[in-house]
Formats: C-alpha cells, structure tokens, sequence
C-alpha cells in the first residue's frame, strides 16, 4: 500500500524532475565558473558575472510576472491551454525586445563601458530565448510532467558545457562565451518545440487585448520579481558601484558555489506553487501548510546539510583552488547561512502567491529591498566584500520573519 497521497507524489516526481532540469544547469555553469575563474582571473571574472548578473534581471523584467501568472491560468482553463500558450508567446517576444533596448541604454549611461556594452548586446540575445523556453517550462509544469522534458535540457546543457570549455581551451573572448548561453538555451527550445508540436501546432499570436489583461494580473508578480532579482544581485551591482571589477569576481566566485542548492530550492517552490494554484481560494493556510509540510522540512534538511558540506569541505579548498580568491573562503562561510533562509523562503512564497496574495507579496518585497539598499552600502563601505554576503544574510532574516508573519495573520483571520 502506498502511504503517501498522490497529490505529494505528483508534487515529487515534478520537483525531482525541475530540480534535474535546473541543477543540471547549475552545476554545468559552476564547473565553467570555476574554470573562468580560473582561467581569466578575478577582474575578468567579475566583468562576466556583472553581465551574466544584468542579463538576469533583464530577463525578469521583460518577463514581468508572466510565468508565474501563465500557471495560473494554463492551471485554471486546461481546455484553452493551447491557445493560451500561443498568446503568451506573443507578450514573451514584446517583453523580450523592450527589455533589452532598456537594459542596454541603462548600462550605456551608468556605465559607459563599450566592451561591457557589446558583451550585454550578445547576452540579451538570453532574454529572447530565455522567456520562450519559459513559456513551455510554464506549461510542463502546470501538468505536472517536467520528467518528459529533461533530455531536451540534458542536450542543451551538455552542449553549453562542451562549446564553453572548447572556448577556454582555445582562450576565446567573453564575447564568444556570452554567446555560448543563448546558443545552448536556443538548442534546449529547438528540441522542446519539436516535442509540443507533435500533438499541437505553435501559432504565436499578438494578441493585445489578452496581453493587457494578463499584464494586469501579473503587474504586482512582476514589480515583485523585480525587486526581489534586484535585491538578490544588488551585492554584486554595488561592489562594482564602491568597489572594483576584482572584488566583484571575488565575491560572485562564493556566491556561484552555493547556487546550485538555490536553484534546488527555486525548483521545489515552482512545484509546490503548481499544485497549490489548482486549490481553491477558499482553501484554509493550515491546509496548504499541511500540503507543503513535507516539501517544506525537505528542503530545510537539505539546506543544514549544505551548511555543513560548505563549512567542512568545501570552504578549506577555496584558497587551495587560487590564491587571489581567499576572500571567498570567508564570504562563503557567511553566505552558506544563508541556505536555511533560503529554502524556507522559497516555500513561504509559493504558499503567498497561491492565495493570491500578491500585493503582500510585493510589499514584503520592497521591504527587502529596502533593507537590502541599506545594509548593503553601509556594510560594504566597512567591510568591503564580507559585509555584502552579511547584507545578504540580513535580508533573508527579515524577509523570512515577514513572510511567516503574513501567514499566520491570515491564519488567524479565518479562523
């Protein structure tokens, strides 16, 4: 007899198959992060981190929410779920080209970088693939079927993996590098294409008036993702701002090793927010949290397991791997704390947004934010590098406080 519902293990299967998909990904990208590291030197490395860092929040602003709106409604209207996707197609190609005409006039006037500017040119290519392969990741995940396409992703990483070492073996440029991530996710979205398309044909529609309307309801998602992808990577845009492109690779160096499990937690928490957005809205907190309870102690095990792994084993390697990188040593004895903030962050949210509550949301998120403009400028200016993985921990604590404070208030109130 099997004990466990089935609910929870559609919740499983889909989470082991994302966590596959993503940590595929994020351990190919340390194995080349190590290398360039390596390889190019800390101010190099900085300059590749600080792109890879912009081109990330490119991606979140130009996307605006849309994902996690679209799991919603693919969620809500499964009849229409094809024609939905196709309309959102059209809103991810608009996203993609306003933000990446923004994103490139805004580097272009603060920092007045031209090699900068021609390697942000190549890597918003990513913001255009990226948000497509999205919009069917989007998909897959509302059915609960992420395990049908892990070897299109397997393909595509095994690919960026190999072209990118090939390009440090024969010492190219970073442009060649940067081009390397839309190549790879172009491939991953070749493969998925040709796998949806064999039961149904893909028309991409520009389909204005569902755009408004979708935009509408993801407008506070969006301001909220970009805020929170703000103040995550806020650390590595004011070092580069106070301090130097060196210090910017030194930091980014200890911050890619604990990724992978970042990713992990990222995963889990898509998954858990799936299932919990084809509950009704009627449904009490206590009952979500007993959806998520196991998900959730899962992931904080896993977090107190990676805390000891970075302390034990992995962090009295760093100065072994580089000397110019023994700074990281100790950013990454702070930022490894981190993890158990993390995982239940993740979760907390996931329980936020399937309520609904996504003004709440975005008010905690712009508190975060806040805090983290703060600690970040006054601890950098003291501590230099360590005091931003301290200004990163800090925010986690107060964003962790604020989110389990915002279900027990409404715990409370229905009951």
């Amino acid at each position: 007899m099997n004990f466990i519902p089935l609910s929870i293990r559609a919740i499983v299967r889909n989470s082991f198959s994302t966590v596959i998909v993503r940590g595929t990904f994020g351990f190919s990208r340390i194995i080349i992060f190590m290398i360039l590291a390596k390889m190019y030197g800390a101010s190099y490395f900085g300059l590749y981190s600080l792109i890879l860092i912009i081109i990330e929040i490119a991606k979140v602003f130009s996307d605006f929410g849309v994902d996690v709106v679209s799991i919603r409604r693919f969620a809500a209207d499964s009849k229409n779920i094809h024609s939905i996707l196709d309309s959102i197609l059209g809103v991810k190609i608009t996203g993609a080209a306003i933000g990446s005409l923004l994103t490139m006039c805004l580097y272009a006037v603060f920092y007045h970088d031209t090699y900068g500017l021609l390697l942000l040119a190549i890597g918003c290519l990513s913001v255009f693939t990226s948000l497509l392969l999205n919009a069917f990741v989007s998909y897959y995940q509302t059915k609960l079927l992420m395990e049908k396409i892990i070897n299109a992703h397997l393909i595509g990483y095994g690919c960026y993996l190999a072209l990118s070492v090939i390009a440090v073996l024969y010492n190219a440029s970073l442009a060649v590098l940067i081009g390397i991530i839309p190549l790879s996710e172009g491939i991953i979205l070749f493969l998925l294409l040709r796998r949806y398309q064999i039961r149904m044909p893909v028309r991409i529609k520009f389909n204005w008036p569902f755009a408004g309307k979708l935009l509408k309801e993801s407008i506070y998602v969006g301001i909220s993702g970009l805020a929170v992808v703000i103040y995550l990577r806020l650390d590595n845009i004011m070092i580069s701002r106070l301090l130097d492109l060196k210090s910017v690779g030194q930091y980014a160096f200890a911050y890619r090793l604990i990724e992978p499990f970042l990713l992990l937690f990222t995963s889990f928490g898509i998954s858990l927010y799936a299932s919990l957005a084809a509950l009704s809205l009627s449904t009490t907190v206590y009952d979500r949290l007993l959806q998520a309870k196991k998900p959730l102690i899962g992931m904080l095990i896993i977090a107190c397991i990676g805390i000891l792994v970075y302390i034990f084993v992995v962090r009295p390697l760093v100065p072994i791997f580089s000397p110019e990188y023994d700074t990281s040593a100790d950013v990454l004895l702070i930022l490894c704390f981190v993890l158990l903030f993390r995982a239940l962050n993740t979760q907390l949210t996931a329980i936020l947004n399937s309520m609904e509550k996504f003004r709440i949301v975005s008010g905690i998120t712009f508190i975060n934010l806040a805090a983290s403009v703060v600690l970040n400028y006054f601890l950098i200016s003291i501590y230099g590098i360590i005091g931003a993985a301290m200004a990163v921990l800090g925010t986690d604590i107060i964003n962790s406080f604020m989110q389990a404070g915002s279900l027990i208030y409404y715990h409370r109130k229905n009951k």
